[in-house]
């Protein structure tokens, strides 16, 4: 899939995010962050992908964080582990 490598794409997580980090923009008032943070990695999918199936991220403004939270893990009962419903 082309949005899951860097030469096509910057993938799924982050052409969405955009869109959701727009409008929490606006409403701090379409402010830079004061920090960022970012965490994640391919814990889910293992088809050679280069961007992250699971991430984490928080955007400090002043004394408002936004956070932004992505996971592409199946829906599961009783953990990773469990049945699937």
């Amino acid at each position: 899939m082309w949005l899951t490598h860097w030469d096509f794409s910057a993938g799924l997580v982050y052409a969405d995010a955009v869109h959701q980090l727009d409008i929490a923009r606006w409403l701090v008032g379409n402010r830079h962050p004061e920090a960022v943070s970012l965490t994640g990695g391919v814990l889910i999918y293992k088809d050679k992908r280069e961007f992250p199936d699971t991430l984490t991220a928080a955007y400090l403004y002043d004394n408002v964080v936004i956070t932004l939270n992505d996971e592409r893990l199946p829906v599961h009962a009783g953990g990773l582990e469990g049945s699937q419903f």
